[in-house]
């Protein structure tokens, strides 16, 4: 019998190439989004950072791809990442949870429940708790 050794940078580069081939993601919608939502880096208490461009597209295909129905999400910041995984599952039944611990960004959209930052860790991890809570009772509904 013959054997094959798949090392982590083939696997990588041959599951990328599987997902380029078999899921489209709408560069202008994805510019867009980014876009839109860097108008509201004026209003963070803190500058956290974001995705770019590449790194949104490729979160966009692995979320089409997976189709995953529930998330969470740690890190809103000014929603980027949270509105592109929306977008690829537009036409999938799906619920973000997202919760930041710096910033409190409202996305105000459908689909996502944000847990706003609180002024001290005690609140933060009781949010947590609930985000989790909430996560779990989705996975076993």
């Amino acid at each position: 019998m013959n054997t094959v050794q798949i090392g982590r940078e083939r696997f990588s580069e041959i599951f990328w190439r599987i997902l380029n081939e078999k899921v489209y993601s709408p560069w202008s919608v994805i510019l867009e989004i980014i876009e839109n939502q860097q108008k509201l880096r004026k209003d963070a208490d803190y500058n956290t950072g974001s995705l770019g461009k590449n790194d949104a597209e490729c979160l966009h295909r692995l979320v089409k791809f997976f189709q995953p129905r529930v998330i969470a999400e740690v890190g809103t910041f000014i929603g980027v990442s949270t509105l592109v995984m929306s977008d690829a599952l537009k036409n999938v039944p799906h619920h973000i949870y997202t919760c930041d611990f710096s910033n409190d960004i409202n996305l105000n959209t459908p689909n996502i429940s944000q847990y706003p930052k609180k002024p001290s860790c005690l609140r933060l991890n009781v949010s947590f708790c609930n985000v989790t809570k909430v996560f779990l009772q989705s996975l076993f509904a």
